[in-house]
Order: C-alpha cells, then sequence, then structure tokens
C-alpha cells in the first residue's frame, strides 16, 4: 500500500512538473505539430517588479494570480515531462489531465503532440490536481520547480487524485514520465 502511494505521488508530481519542464526546456508547441521555444510565462512579470537586482517576489505573485493563464499550466507540465506522452496504444484515448485552482476548473489534453489546455473541465482526466493558483506562480519562479512541487505535495499544499487505472496510465506513457522523476 505504501508503494502505491509513492508511486501515486511520484506520478503525479510527473505530470505537474513534467509540464513545466517540457514548457521550460521545449517551449510551447508549434501550430505545426513540433515543439518551440518558450520562455517562463513569468519571466516578464518578474523583469517588471525588478530594481537593482531585487525582485519584489509578493509584487509578483499577486501580478501574476491576476495574470494566470494556459501558458502557465502548460509550462509546469512540459517542465515536469509530459512530452513524453502520448495516445494510448490500447484504445484509452489521450493523456488528460484536469486541475482545480482557486475555484476554477481546468483542464489539458495532449492531443497529436500538442498540449490544449482550456479553462472547463474534461471527460476521463487521468488525474485531478488540486492547487492554489499562488502555489503555480510560485512554482514557476522557484528555481528547482521538481522539488518545489514535491514539497508542494508532501506539504499538502498540492493534492491529486488518480482517476485513471494503471494499465490505462501505463499505456500512454506515464511509466516513463514516473521512470525520470524517481
Amino acid at each position: 500500500m505504501k508503494a502505491k502511494k509513492i508511486w501515486i505521488i511520484i506520478l503525479i508530481i510527473v505530470v505537474a512538473l513534467g509540464a513545466v519542464s517540457a514548457f521550460v526546456l521545449f517551449g510551447s508547441f508549434g501550430s505545426k505539430g513540433g515543439v518551440s521555444v518558450m520562455e517562463n510565462p513569468i519571466n516578464s512579470i518578474v523583469t517588471s517588479h525588478t530594481e537593482n537586482g531585487i525582485v519584489d517576489n509578493d509584487a509578483v505573485v499577486k501580478e501574476g494570480i491576476n495574470n494566470f493563464n494556459s501558458d502557465y499550466i502548460n509550462y509546469i507540465l512540459l517542465s515536469l515531462g509530459v512530452g513524453g506522452l502520448h495516445k494510448s496504444v490500447l484504445g484509452y484515448g489521450n493523456p488528460k489531465v484536469e486541475f482545480n485552482m482557486d475555484g476554477e476548473t481546468w483542464s489539458t489534453e495532449l492531443v497529436d503532440g500538442f498540449l490544449v489546455t482550456k479553462k472547463e473541465g474534461i471527460d476521463g482526466p487521468d488525474f485531478k490536481l488540486y492547487m492554489k493558483k499562488e502555489e503555480v506562480v510560485k512554482a514557476l519562479l522557484s528555481p528547482n520547480m521538481e522539488n518545489f512541487m514535491k514539497e508542494s505535495l508532501i506539504n499538502g499544499d498540492t493534492k491529486f487524485d488518480i482517476v485513471a487505472g494503471k494499465i490505462e496510465l501505463g499505456s500512454k506513457g506515464y511509466l516513463s514520465v514516473y521512470d525520470k522523476v524517481k
């Protein structure tokens, strides 16, 4: 039972961080099926709140929450390695994650190599993640997003529910993402 909980936590972390890492490392998905370079979506906010080399973190977090959009989610997911996920070879469909943040429901589906993130729920998510927008912004500001997200899960600031079964998750490539994180 303990191994199952650890596997689940790691899998959730991988999904959340994979998005961020992939976005950080590889950027946003282009319109022709490839990955292009993307900057951390919070960079312009950080720049606008930096004076004499000192960042006003509180102002950045506040503005980041106010400007929250799908790029924040995509950046985190890609950073966690979701770029390695794929449509199930067993007929389970595309990888899907639903996020519940500050009373809003967002969802992401990986479709033909593209992250499709919307401010709405999704049918049949693999995971449901529960976190505050503030936690997402702080993750984007963190020098080590993977460690930040792990701590967020351990501290209970981020929570998740695994909805899909192990076979479905494995058929979509989550195991390879898990192997990278463990």
